[in-house]
């Protein structure tokens, strides 16, 4: 668990997605706050919830994406693609022990994300 003084809380007023794509501003002060509170740190996660599959972090905000979907949504889910699913760097897929109480496949799901991912390293070269 983290200290509290390590948590910086980045309230939008609006739709949370333009604070990691469109205007990062926010976001990019917490973490000049985080740094100049803090000396040496190696890691900072920057996080946006939500079930939008369409949301995507602007390179300019973080060096890496991870993706967090679960399957209570179904293993329909990988198969909508959306570019947080087809570009992250790292697609995780949570809640895993639920499937079988939602009619969830974990091995639908884990072909189709592998499909969508693939097609879209091969069609944009990523």
């Amino acid at each position: 668990m983290l200290p509290d003084d390590r948590i910086a809380a980045v309230q939008t007023g609006g739709c949370p997605h333009t604070a990691i794509r469109d205007d990062i501003t926010a976001n990019l002060d917490a973490i000049d706050e985080l740094m100049a509170a803090h000396d040496a740190l190696d890691l900072i996660l920057v996080e946006s919830g939500g079930d939008n599959l369409t949301a995507t972090f602007s390179s300019g905000l973080v060096d890496a994406q991870i993706f967090v979907i679960d399957v209570a949504g179904g293993d329909k889910v990988p198969r909508k693609g959306g570019p947080g699913v087809t570009y992250s760097d790292l697609l995780v897929v949570n809640k895993t022990d639920l499937a079988a109480l939602v009619g969830a496949d974990l091995a639908v799901m884990a072909r189709d994300a592998d499909a969508v991912r693939t097609a879209a390293r091969r069609c944009c070269n990523r």
